[in-house]
């Protein structure tokens, strides 16, 4: 039972890090979209389609529900919408921003197809 106990332990620090590690990538996903000439606004529009798969505590059936964020590798969702929102918003980006590329629809579009690939859509 102790080395049951140490395992989970174990792996519980070590998504931790793995966690942590997500957090840079989304905020380096922020700096490198707007550097390429991309709204980053289209990575809040993705964790929000994201979101949408996941349901609710309440059981409303998303189907990434059952997955849980004990043993996820990446921080809960609202967690990293709210990180990269308060990102782009410091760095001063208009969801509209005239000279920067994200078209909602087509992007939606493009996360939707993935997911059809995934058998998941």
């Amino acid at each position: 039972m102790a080395s049951l106990v140490a395992g989970a332990v174990q792996i519980g620090t070590g998504l931790t890090f793995d966690q942590d590690q997500e957090r840079q990538a989304d905020s380096l996903g922020v700096e490198y979209a707007v550097g390429a000439g991309f709204n980053p606004w289209g990575m809040v529009d993705f964790f929000s389609a994201l979101k949408g798969l996941e349901g609710t505590s309440s059981g409303d059936g998303g189907i990434l529900q059952d997955l849980g964020e004990l043993f996820s590798t990446h921080p809960p969702t609202d967690e990293r919408i709210s990180n990269v929102k308060g990102q782009i918003q410091k760095l001063g980006v208009a969801r509209d921003e005239a000279n920067l590329l994200w078209d909602f629809a087509a992007g939606l579009a493009a996360i939707q197809q993935i997911l059809d690939l995934l058998g998941v859509g």
